[in-house]
């Protein structure tokens, strides 16, 4: 039944991804200044449903775990070479809300970067801080509120995703991973030996998300499935660069008793302690009025808000720009928002603040090449800097607008609590 739910999904993404083709077709094959754009081609991902199995037990494994002690290995290397950068975090978690990391780096010849520091975070059902590995190390408290907010979970690789006071999640390559438009295989392998034990094998391969024309990168990575059914190792190549990485898991331990005082940590009596910046909600605050018109990329110019609001019953608002790794990231998740929610009256906008030309002409490439359909706000200063200061106040980077402008959510971007406000605020 849970094989079933997951390939129907697969097919559900990618006739969402095909329903957009036209639109994005339709706006133009090139850019105003003739370069030829032809958009990414787009291809039904090859699933092998016994790699699925492999995966979603894999899952199953750690969400029933209660506790965890673990050690992880990253090596980067050239693919000729036999050694490179290292870097080794252990870790600890209890799921009623405990989490424990230190993590390490080492050069290629096993000396220590930092001193041999490790930068360390912890996490408990009343806070928690992380201490930097500087010379005179810093401690950054944080808040409880702000635990699910991303400062309060760590992923190490495709191992284990640990979220304060949440089960333990597998890490990147999760089955949800099945949903992205730009996966373009799932296959088992078969058996294989690796040191002294034989795993099964699963490998992905797929694209490197929302890049500019200029930039597609293929990667494949093949993970190493033990007995017990858990990740051990991947190892990650791909087609433009002469490097692989290799993350190992080198040792494991589920449902050992544990306590609070495992989670205690020593703070080096030199050490500087950072004041807690204020953290407010906007939430029932007016977005700031445009000073000067706005304008939708390759659209009409907005003299206000009001212009942009008009005729919608929610509006989220987001930065976005070419060169920004985590917006590219996020842009998967609110471009098919926007393809689902569009007709029941929600508006998703990207906000790009960067000020010239080349931007421009770079996010029309971005368009068109990726097949995005949602709009692209330019020049909407007072609304860049508002959002700079939900920053600074540790809320995220993004709004849900009422029709009048004001704030309804503001809060971490957590796909799942963003949509679900959404579609309350879509409902007739």
């Amino acid at each position: 039944m849970q094989m079933n739910r997951i390939l129907s999904i697969v097919v559900v993404s990618a006739v969402i991804l095909m329903h957009g083709v036209q639109a994005v077709q339709a706006q133009t094959s090139a850019t105003p200044g003739g370069t030829a754009i032809q958009p990414r081609q787009i291809r039904v991902p090859q699933i092998d449903p016994r790699a699925v199995q492999l995966l979603e037990d894999a899952a199953n494994r750690l969400r029933i775990a209660m506790t965890l002690k673990a050690t992880v290995e990253r090596t980067w290397r050239k693919r000729a070479d036999t050694v490179g950068t290292v870097s080794i975090d252990l870790m600890r978690a209890m799921r009623s809300g405990y989490l424990y990391s230190e993590h390490r780096e080492l050069s290629g010849d096993g000396k220590p970067y930092f001193g041999g520091r490790p930068w360390v975070s912890v996490l408990t059902p009343n806070g928690g801080f992380n201490l930097s590995n500087d010379t005179i190390p810093r401690v950054f408290q944080i808040r409880p509120s702000e635990q699910s907010a991303g400062s309060g979970s760590a992923t190490i690789g495709p191992f284990f995703h640990l979220s304060s006071g949440r089960p333990l999640e597998v890490g990147e390559w999760e089955t949800s991973w099945l949903t992205d438009p730009l996966l373009r295989s799932i296959s088992y392998k078969g058996r294989e030996q690796w040191r002294d034990s034989t795993y099964d094998v699963v490998e992905w391969v797929y694209e490197k998300a929302y890049t500019q024309p200029q930039d597609t990168i293929v990667y494949t990575t093949r993970t190493f499935i033990d007995r017990n059914g858990l990740v051990r190792r991947a190892l990650t190549t791909n087609n433009k660069a002469a490097w692989e990485m290799e993350e190992r898991l080198t040792s494991i331990v589920l449902d050992v008793p544990m306590m609070a005082q495992d989670f205690s940590v020593s703070i080096p009596p030199r050490s500087q302690k950072e004041p807690l910046r204020p953290t407010m909600s906007f939430v029932g605050q007016k977005y700031p009025e445009f000073t000067t018109p706005a304008f939708l990329l390759d659209g009409p110019k907005l003299p206000h808000v009001t212009d942009l609001l008009r005729g919608k019953k929610a509006t989220l608002v987001w930065f976005w720009n070419t060169t920004c790794s985590s917006c590219i990231a996020e842009m998967p998740h609110f471009e098919q928002m926007y393809r689902e929610l569009k007709d029941k009256g929600v508006n998703v906008v990207a906000l790009n603040v960067v000020k010239d030309t080349a931007e421009q002409t770079k996010t029309r490439e971005n368009l068109i090449f990726n097949r995005i359909t949602m709009p692209v706000l330019f020049d909407a200063d007072p609304w860049e800097v508002q959002m700079r200061k939900q920053t600074m106040n540790e809320r995220s980077s993004l709004a849900i607008l009422d029709p009048s402008g004001t704030v309804v959510y503001d809060g971490p971007t957590d796909y799942v609590e963003i949509r679900r406000v959404l579609e309350r605020m879509a409902e007739p």
